[in-house]
């Protein structure tokens, strides 16, 4: 696998590990750390040889030189002293006489003079004896200054100002450093983002680059490995989605041969029979037979219906496979007429198996827009689910009449049967896919579509089904509620 990706060879030789670019990224930080440090040691020598800073001694090497002076001269505010040195000259009682020495500090200088001890005031102190019974009390500190007074009062120490300096190169080169590392990393990174954002769009065409990073290498043969599987798992999907639509189609096409046949004997013996009814209706003692005859006929007619019904299933299931779907129409029917076909609907579902079957249909006025077919698909499975379990000898019993619920208008069409009923679980889940009760309400061969298919096709509709058990008969009881509209609504299916 390591061997497919792109320059993977030619890349092995010389892969670094992160660890290893990061130790060169700090060593080079170092390194740059020491030479910022000689740099500075530097310009305090180069500032000192040029004469543009003083020492930080300057103050003690200006007394000894000054000492004289500063023992014997008169008044000493004519002696000019280094900058940022303070002096005060005094009594011997103590007294104040003149100097630079701020107020709030005198009265302190002179008791550390006193004392013998001045350590405990900030700087650095010494006392020169003076002519006329004075005392001459000098305050300095050590530190650089420079030789220009002006840049004394507007710039830092040099001490403090080549610290200063220091600090804001290392921060730029620490910055320089870090963009220059994170811009290695993002181009390194990016070739491992393009492939996983192949990944993500099933993508999966393309040779892996590698990287001179050796982690990040890893990563990638990683996703190599992943991308092969993946590309290996969804062809294997395609061919198996592939072999399902052939095996549909062909299944298809042998269903509808078959529909074909039974469809042209039952058109043949509708004719057989018509012919027979002409017959045996010119004899009067043929009425037997004729009516006999006549639920034959009954049957062909159902028979047919159904066969068309199945070829515009298996249509539907051929636009499936091809991605399509068929275009759903809507159809303003009369609640009377929308009453009547649920009513034969029943009656044909029923009569195969001669259940008895009481309908009851009360006035509804109004319209209901609905999908037909859907309606009759969703009628059907409520009216199956019911015949399945009922008794044989009581059948079933359906109640069509309109009722209002918070405020809307419904048709309701409600079928019950003498079977043992819905469970407390069933009635909560007993429209959901797939789910399958207890044997008493299912079989082996049931699956749980039936009422999950009626919840859909009502709810899709503006309605809702509804699953209880009958106070009545004891059995189970599903009802479909389908909104009522007082006056036809226009719409392109016209109006039953």
């Amino acid at each position: 696998m390591e061997g497919r990706l792109k320059n993977g060879g030619k890349n092995r030789g010389r892969e670094k590990t992160l660890m290893g670019m990061f130790l060169k990224y700090m060593v080079l930080f170092c390194v740059n750390v020491v030479l910022i440090c000689i740099g500075a040691y530097l310009m305090i020598a180069i500032l000192g040889g040029t004469g543009m800073v003083y020492p930080a001694n300057y103050p003690e090497q200006w007394m000894n030189v000054h000492e004289t002076e500063l023992r014997e001269r008169e008044d000493l505010r004519e002696l000019e002293f280094p900058y940022g040195t303070n002096y005060g000259v005094y009594t011997r009682n103590g007294e104040w006489l003149y100097g630079t020495i701020v107020e709030k500090d005198r009265e302190a200088t002179w008791d550390g003079y006193e004392r013998q001890n001045m350590s405990e005031l900030s700087g650095y102190y010494r006392v020169f004896e003076r002519e006329k019974e004075e005392i001459c009390i000098v305050k300095y500190y050590f530190q650089m200054r420079y030789v220009n007074q002006i840049l004394n009062r507007i710039l830092p120490t040099p001490e403090l100002l080549i610290p200063i300096l220091m600090t804001i190169i290392f921060l730029v080169q620490a910055v320089v450093l870090a963009r220059h590392f994170a811009k290695n990393m993002k181009k390194r990174l990016e070739k491992l983002q393009g492939v996983t954002q192949k990944i993500s769009e099933n993508d999966l065409e393309f040779a892996v680059e590698t990287t001179d990073i050796k982690e990040i290498n890893q990563v990638l043969r990683s996703l190599e490995r992943m991308k092969d599987a993946l590309q290996k798992s969804l062809k294997k999907q395609w061919d198996m989605e592939e072999e399902q639509n052939r095996q549909v189609r062909a299944l298809v096409h042998d269903i509808k041969t078959p529909l074909t046949i039974i469809k042209g004997n039952a058109e043949l013996s509708a004719e057989d029979v018509g012919e027979w009814k002409e017959i045996l209706s010119e004899k009067t003692d043929g009425s037997g037979k004729l009516s006999a005859l006549q639920g034959v006929e009954n049957c062909q007619k159902q028979i047919l219906e159904h066969t068309v019904e199945i070829e515009a299933y298996l249509d539907k299931m051929r636009l499936i496979l091809k991605h399509q779907t068929a275009a759903e129409t809507e159809t303003c029917i009369a609640c009377d007429r929308l009453q009547e076909k649920l009513k034969v609907q029943a009656e044909q579902m029923t009569s195969p198996q001669d259940l008895p079957l009481m309908v009851q249909c009360h006035s509804v006025q109004g319209v209901v827009q609905v999908n037909l077919e859907q309606l009759k698909r969703a009628w059907g499975n409520v009216l199956g689910n019911a015949i399945e379990y009922t008794d044989s000898e009581q059948g079933v019993d359906v109640c069509i009449n309109e009722a209002e619920k918070d405020g809307v208008s419904y048709l309701c069409a409600k079928v019950s049967d003498y079977g043992p009923g819905f469970s407390s679980e069933e009635l909560n889940y007993a429209a959901e896919e797939f789910y399958r009760g207890d044997e008493s309400r299912h079989d082996r061969s049931h699956q749980g579509l039936g009422l999950a298919i009626a919840k859909r096709f009502v709810e899709a509709q503006g309605g809702f089904l509804e699953i209880r058990n009958s106070e009545q008969t004891g059995g189970g009881e599903g009802t479909l509620w389908l909104k009522v509209a007082k006056h036809a609504i226009k719409q392109s299916g016209g109006l039953f």
